[in-house]
């Protein structure tokens, strides 16, 4: 068996077989091919909980028996499978190419994880749900906060009211009818861009919640990637550009609507949640992307932005080491690379969004 930190107090007999029972009742109802996932760690950690429990009254305290408990795991953890639109096969057949499912991690406690901690909250499974490739990270937040699910919690999350087995299941219902409904808007977005494009029509909008942001470095591929890829994600998708070099620049576009201009009512409403918006994809970032790096080097500064401009940016691309802004020999030395500035203007210039990189930059303006 997998080598176990340092036990703390074992649950009472009643607790322990409440906790054997919930892993019987989802293992029941996760019974088809990869619905269910469980380590080896926790099969051995079952067989031992079994013989501990199996034990007579009259082994109580002999060696058999102290033995047998000090055999019983920290705890008990195994993985399901959601598939959100299980049920709805009208809307399964429109998602067919894409076989979304979700991964929940379930681990049950067997030893309490603090000294004092009370045994009735102790034993409410955690539960973890693990980002899927095919949600980004604001959507992932977003089906987490609707289930109830705190990933932040160190000791679960309090007495249940309900044993563990229909808490594990109301929580599965409430993460399915969440992805459900971001599934379903994301058919509608891609039904309307298909629809417009068909028809010749562009699908972004003319104006934009433009943000400029300096890092003081970035040169890794996949940390720029991820920029791009998040923002491309965002649910509206953002438009701009990364630059990497020390500084680095994020520039940052979030789509308003095209009458913005011409209506007072509910302006500064819509303008403040492009504003938030933006502000939740550099959390996501920061938590998923960076989840590697020191939370002192995750420093992101906003030097400039600009309410309700004409857009200038048609997608989010990556453009280190492009052409117009010198190409390979830019990237020479990424670790002390400095970008030239004035090919950046002047590549700007080219977009119609000159004169800002000066005040973006501030002191590394040369």
């Amino acid at each position: 068996m997998a080598h176990q930190k340092s036990k703390g107090a074992i649950f009472s007999p009643e607790a322990l077989e409440s906790q054997l029972s919930t892993l019987e009742v989802l293992a029941a109802m996760w019974a088809g091919n990869d619905e269910l996932s469980i380590p080896s760690s926790t099969s051995e950690g079952i067989e031992a909980l079994a013989r501990y429990l199996a034990l007579p009254l009259s082994t109580l305290g002999d060696e058999e028996c102290i033995n047998a408990k000090d055999a019983v795991p920290n705890d008990l953890n195994f993985t399901l499978s959601i598939d959100p639109l299980a049920g709805s096969e009208g809307d399964r057949s429109r998602h067919a190419r894409k076989a979304r499912k979700l991964k929940l991690e379930v681990t049950l406690l067997l030893r309490k994880l603090a000294p004092g901690q009370a045994e009735s909250e102790a034993i409410c499974p955690r539960l973890r749900l693990r980002r899927s490739e095919w949600l980004n990270a604001v959507d992932h937040m977003r089906i987490c906060k609707e289930a109830g699910i705190n990933e932040g919690a160190k000791h679960g999350v309090g007495k249940m009211d309900i044993d563990g087995g229909s808490y594990v299941l109301e929580t599965v219902e409430r993460i399915s009818e969440a992805a459900a409904t971001i599934m379903a808007n994301d058919l509608e977005t891609e039904t309307q861009c298909g629809v417009a494009s068909e028809n010749g029509h562009a699908s972004l909008s003319k104006l934009v919640y433009r943000s400029w942001s300096c890092l003081p470095s970035l040169s890794t591929k996949e940390k720029r990637q991820d920029l791009v890829d998040y923002a491309k994600l965002n649910r509206p998708p953002l438009t701009g550009f990364v630059l990497a070099g020390k500084p680095a620049l994020v520039v940052l576009e979030h789509p308003l609507t095209d009458e913005l201009n011409l209506l007072t009512e509910g302006k500064e409403a819509q303008l403040l949640a492009a504003q938030s918006n933006i502000l939740a994809y550099w959390s996501s970032i920061k938590v998923q992307s960076w989840s590697d790096i020191p939370s002192g080097h995750k420093k992101v500064s906003e030097t400039l932005v600009e309410r309700a401009v004409p857009r200038v940016f048609s997608n989010m691309t990556d453009t280190t080491g492009s052409d117009e802004i010198g190409g390979r020999e830019a990237l020479r030395g990424t670790y002390k690379h400095r970008n030239d500035w004035k090919l950046v203007e002047g590549w700007l210039k080219g977009k119609q969004c000159g004169g800002r990189l000066k005040e973006a930059l501030g002191a590394d303006w040369n």
